[in-house]
């Protein structure tokens, strides 16, 4: 319960913000397959036409020493694979905020209302915001419907109260062995002993990834600059008991740099023996702030399921 106690007490100390966009075509929209990188340049466009400052915090975010550092955000695309979306078809994507980026929620779903006129992909298509809902620990809440004259944000959240709500629903699991199944929203870049994994991580690897993003979040963006959370990592060994997974792969070519490369992740089912509720809180937190590289561009997100026993 200590390890609990301090990673939870540890997160209080970073904000969270999350929300859920629905949207609606105007026209048809040609689009990738996976549409993240198509969403992350949009997004960057329409903030860099409302705040260049807003931008810059989003998308070019260095240290005092001028290192590149993790962003403070998640935009996860509309999960389907359709390379056309026709008129009046309705799509749903996430923003997930941290840190001062949740702060400047306002400004940031302002950009947002601007991009929809400014169009989605190479052929600009607009599109209409139907509605915006927040996510909370256990629901959702709208905060915004077409048509309506203004809306009221609610502040945001502290990640580690956001995590404690969420974990109270498993309470209490002493003595009870669960499996977690492990299944990705979109791929995952991750890298052991700098070689990129196309096989599902083992458990001691995948969480080690999630707190060393946490590490990095809070460090850059919460009040507590020397977070360090990897000793509240899990002890015992969680075996790894089933495993599904294919190699995802799609060139990515930006407008704006003019330049190409390949988006390459693991995607997939996999699951771990957990034994108490630590491993269970670890995996909500990943859940969260998703796991590995290019998550900006909506890599990394993932959803589980637990069953009693292996």
């Amino acid at each position: 319960m200590a390890h609990i106690t301090t990673l939870l007490t540890t997160l209080q100390q970073l904000a969270y913000f999350e929300c859920i966009i629905t949207c609606q075509s105007d026209n048809a929209m040609p689009l990738a397959p996976y549409k993240g990188a198509t969403f992350h340049g949009g997004f960057g466009w329409a903030l860099g036409e409302l705040d260049r400052d807003i931008m810059q915090m989003l998308y070019d975010c260095r240290d005092h020493h001028g290192h590149t550092i993790i962003k403070p955000f998640v935009l996860l695309p509309p999960t389907d694979t359709l390379t056309h979306y026709p008129r009046g078809h309705e799509f749903t994507f996430r923003l997930k905020l941290f840190g001062r980026a949740a702060k400047h929620v306002q400004d940031v779903l302002a950009a947002i209302f601007l991009w929809q006129n400014m169009g989605l992909g190479k052929s600009k298509a607009s599109f209409t915001i139907r509605s915006i809902d927040l996510q909370l620990p256990a629901n959702t809440l709208r905060v915004y419907q077409q048509g309506a004259a203004q809306f009221n944000m609610p502040a945001p959240m502290p990640l580690g109260h956001f995590i404690e709500q969420q974990l109270a629903v498993y309470h209490p699991l002493s003595g009870i062995q669960l499996t977690a199944f492990i299944t990705t929203q979109t791929p995952m870049e991750l890298h052991k002993n700098k070689r990129q994994l196309y096989d599902a991580p083992d458990a001691k690897t995948f969480f080690w990834l999630i707190a060393q993003r946490l590490s990095q979040l809070c460090i850059a963006y919460g009040d507590n600059k020397q977070a360090e959370l990897h000793a509240c990592l899990p002890s015992d060994e969680l075996p790894l008991t089933f495993k599904d997974t294919n190699v995802f792969g799609q060139a990515r070519a930006s407008t704006l740099m003019q330049t190409k490369h390949e988006l390459k992740g693991l995607t997939g089912t996999w699951a771990y023996v957990l034994n108490d509720e630590l491993a269970l809180a670890w995996l909500l937190a990943g859940q969260l702030i998703h796991v590995g590289k290019k998550s900006s561009f909506g890599f990394g997100g993932f959803n589980f399921s637990v069953a009693v026993g292996q």
